[in-house]
């Protein structure tokens, strides 16, 4: 069975080609998706402990407003 090829694909090729186009290595892209993968992960650590740091500040403000100015 025949394999089609898209018409980005068959773009891509020709471009190729021409050397307007540089395709990337599979270890290139794997380093890409690596980098990309562990961005995500650092800023979800990093909102993770704004969210408790700002739970934290409202509890704060909670128990202030309960008890006064009173520091407990």
């Amino acid at each position: 069975m025949a394999r089609l090829k898209s018409t980005y694909s068959t773009y891509v090729a020709a471009q190729e080609k021409k050397g307007a186009v540089t395709s990337l290595s599979h270890k290139a892209t794997v380093r890409i998706d690596t980098r990309i993968s562990k961005a995500f992960s650092s800023a979800q650590k990093s909102a993770t402990v704004k969210q408790l740091n700002s739970v934290k500040l409202m509890r704060q403000r909670e128990l202030k407003g309960l008890t006064g100015n009173a520091i407990i």
